[in-house]
């Protein structure tokens, strides 16, 4: 069997990106950042990745190392605020199926 030997820096190619995508490339989080700022834990952030919710980036070999753009959680943030008027108090509604075997106290 016979091997070659590869000298990697000549297979490593420059990436230019586009001025936008360079500046995202410096403002890269990992989960346990984008956690942070949610005041989460990490496994929500995953939870949300995996349901694309929240989009990120895999960089590196295999699966890749996770990042999320700052853009891409500001988008996620806008588009989590609720309005207001959509939390009313409700008044707590009688059961619609009355159970037999449990006794509910009924209340004025």
């Amino acid at each position: 069997m016979l091997f070659r030997w590869i000298d990697l820096r000549q297979c490593q190619a420059e990436v230019h990106l586009p001025e936008s995508e360079s500046a995202m490339k410096s403002s890269m989080l990992t989960v346990n950042e984008v956690a942070d700022r949610l005041n989460v834990a990490p496994s929500t952030v995953y939870g949300l990745l995996s349901q694309g919710r929240l989009k990120c980036y895999r960089i590196g070999l295999g699966r890749g190392t996770i990042r999320v753009s700052e853009d891409e959680l500001a988008r996620f943030l806008a588009a989590t605020v609720s309005d207001p008027s959509e939390h009313e108090t409700e008044q707590p509604q009688e059961p619609r199926q009355s159970l037999k075997h449990i006794k509910m106290p009924r209340h004025a």
